[in-house]
């Protein structure tokens, strides 16, 4: 079960493509206005953690995270592809989004 936190950052991620016919086209928006805006007071790597600990959960229906209308498989092929858009800085330092 994902706590609440990671729930939190979840529902940052989904909310703006929740009515896009295909998510992964909102990647960009994303990064720029949840991620890069540091929403809910929370860093690249948060997001990239709450994304990885969503997509190893196999008992958790990401889809019910908000309403919408996405099927559970669409929802865990988005955040995969939004997890790709998440690169590692130089020298292990803080992760930052590729829009």
């Amino acid at each position: 079960m994902l706590d609440d936190r990671t729930r939190a950052l979840l529902l940052a991620l989904l909310y703006p493509v929740q009515f896009d016919a295909r998510p992964e086209l909102g990647i960009s928006r994303v990064l720029k206005q949840v991620v890069g805006r540091n929403a809910l007071q929370a860093t690249p790597s948060d997001y990239l953690r709450a994304i990885e600990t969503a997509l190893q959960s196999r008992d958790e229906e990401l889809a019910d995270i908000i309403p919408q209308t996405h099927s559970e498989a669409a929802i865990r092929s988005y955040l995969q592809q939004l997890s790709r858009s998440f690169v590692a800085a130089p020298r292990g330092g803080e992760p930052f989004a590729r829009s």
